[in-house]
C-alpha cells in the first residue's frame, strides 16, 4: 500500500510539473508568431524578392500554426457545467 501511494504522489508531482510547463510552452510559441511576424513585415520592407508572395504564404501559415497551437495550451478547462 505505502509503494501504491509513493507511486501516486510522483504521478501528481508530474502532472503540476506538466501543467505548468504547458503553459510556458504557449506563452512561447506566442512569442514566436510575434516574431515571425516581425521578420515577414521587415522581409517584405526591406528585402528584394522576386516572389514576396512564398514569404507571405508561408509567413501566415507559420504565423496560423505557432499562435493557435499557443493559444489552445494556454486555454483553461471549464470546470463543471
Amino acid at each position: 500500500m505505502e509503494k501504491f501511494l509513493l507511486y501516486n504522489r510522483r504521478y501528481i508531482k508530474n502532472i503540476l510539473y506538466l501543467c505548468s510547463m504547458r503553459k510556458e510552452l504557449g506563452k512561447w510559441l506566442l512569442d514566436i508568431a510575434k516574431y515571425i511576424t516581425t521578420a515577414v513585415v521587415l522581409t517584405s520592407i526591406f528585402g528584394e524578392f522576386e516572389q514576396k508572395w512564398m514569404i507571405y504564404v508561408y509567413g501566415i501559415l507559420s504565423i496560423s500554426i505557432t499562435l493557435v497551437s499557443g493559444l489552445i495550451l494556454l486555454r483553461e478547462k471549464k470546470k463543471g457545467g
